[in-house]
Order: structure tokens, then sequence, then C-alpha cells
């Protein structure tokens, strides 16, 4: 079913070794499936070009629409799902790229082009999504997710994800809002010291994606305050090695001139 349609001269396609990435979806599609259980299947979109249009289809039933459509906290409550699941694949992406087998190597290399958040698109009719890819979208900033308060049963479904325990709503795609209202019920009674615990953790951990977002965003521009602070530190370190050298020529020069006149006096 077409879910969403873009034209094919608005955005640069992705290419990944000789090919166009979204030539490779069947591929990815039996990969992610194989190896990360069934509930990848809607995730990524399937794109079809035709007539300079690249439609995408998907198995849903409602209208889907860019997540930036929607309101604040329906766009937070998909965001966390997404950033779970993007988490999630970057660990398996890592292992991939440290095993000794090409093929796992490739494939991270692979992966990591498809579930790149600077070129992905999410799609949502306010409950279910799934991500347009393959195409240089340019748009992390429309899915970048603010550091929020983590409740404990969110914290718990981000250690257990893929290890085939209590299974998080991501990416069966279920409304997290209603299940977190669901979950947790105001309690009157301790409400005080349980906000306190929740948001001292919370805090640390909100801190940390924030850090690893600025460290993962601007690399480069850290690299080239450290490289700068190197070449001023050389440059200090010569210049005290230049005034050391000037001291000992000031004193070689003192020790001649003596030398010179106790030699003029013996002469007289």
């Amino acid at each position: 079913m077409k879910i969403y349609s873009i034209n094919t001269n608005s955005f640069e396609p992705v290419s990944f070794e000789k090919s166009y990435l979204y030539n490779q979806y069947d591929k990815i599609q039996s990969f992610l499936i194989k190896n990360y259980g069934i509930k990848y299947k809607e995730v990524l979109a399937k794109p079809i070009i035709s007539d300079e249009q690249v439609l995408w289809h998907g198995n849903f039933q409602n209208k889907m629409n860019r997540i930036s459509d929607y309101p604040e906290d329906i766009q937070n409550a998909i965001k966390q799902e997404y950033w779970l699941l993007i988490n999630y694949v970057n660990d398996e992406i890592n292992k991939l790229a440290i095993a000794k087998d090409a093929e796992k190597q490739s494939w991270g290399k692979l992966l990591r082009e498809v579930f790149n958040d600077e070129n992905n698109i999410i799609l949502t009719d306010g409950s279910e999504w799934c991500l347009l890819w393959g195409w240089k979208f340019k748009n992390n900033q429309e899915n970048y997710l603010p550091p929020v308060f983590k409740t404990k049963s969110e914290e718990i479904a981000t250690n257990n994800f893929g290890t085939g325990m209590a299974s998080p709503s991501i990416p069966v795609m279920v409304n997290s809002t209603k299940t977190t209202q669901a979950e947790n019920p105001p309690k009157e009674e301790e409400a005080t010291p349980k906000k306190t615990i929740k948001a001292s953790g919370s805090g640390w951990l909100s801190f940390l994606h924030a850090l690893r977002y600025f460290v993962y965003r601007f690399w480069g521009l850290l690299f080239f305050i450290m490289f700068l602070l190197f070449i001023a530190s050389m440059f200090k370190s010569c210049n005290n090695a230049a005034c050391n050298n000037c001291n000992n020529l000031d004193s070689l020069n003192s020790k001649i001139l003596e030398l010179q006149k106790k030699a003029a006096e013996r002469c007289r």
C-alpha cells in the first residue's frame, strides 16, 4: 500500500558499494528479519521508483504523515521509540564492525547507512510509524529528541530491548503515551520521595544522552580545538627553548670578553 511519495529530484540518493542503497531493500529486510526477528518487518518503508517519483509502500491502514505534522507530545512519544530502536541497532552495528568476518563488517557499514538519523524521515499515523531511508534527507533536526526524564518502566525496556525479555513497544509500534499512563498510575502516597529519586537518576541519563549527541555531532570541532591547543603548546615550548638559548649565548659572550681582556693584559 502506498503511504507517501517524494520527488526524485528533491534529494540525492545514498550510494553503497557501487549501488544505490534503496536498491538493496529486499536484501536488508531479509537480514533484519533473519537476525533480529519479525518485529523489524514494517520498520523500513519500501521505495519504488516511478516517473521521477519515489513511491513509499508499507502495511499501514491509516494515513501516514511526517512526524513534524503532529503535536509535540505525540512527536516525543514516537521519537522515544525511534531512538530506542536506533540505540539498539547501533550496538549491533558496533559488534558487526569489530567482527573478524569481512561480510559481517560490510553488513555493519550497510546498516549504519540505513539507520543514519540524519537520513531518516519518520512517518506516523500518531501511533504506528516507519522510516523513509536511502536518500540524503539531512533531517537530524526533525528527529532530535530533547533530553527527558525516563520512567522506571522505560529504563527497564531500554535495558531489555533485543534480549528476548520484557518486550518494549518498539518497533511493534504501540502508542507509548497510553502504555506509560496505564502502567504507571499516579500514587499520591509516596509521591515526593519517588520523584526525587527518579529525577536524580534520569537527570544523569539525560546528561549522558546530551553529551553523547554533542560528541557525535561535533567531534570534528572538538578535534580542531585540540589541534589548535597542541599547536599553541608547541609554539610556547619553542619560545621557551629559544629564550634559554639566548641566555646561554649571553653567558658565552661574557666569557669570551673576559678571555679577550686577560689576553690583552698579558700581551702588554
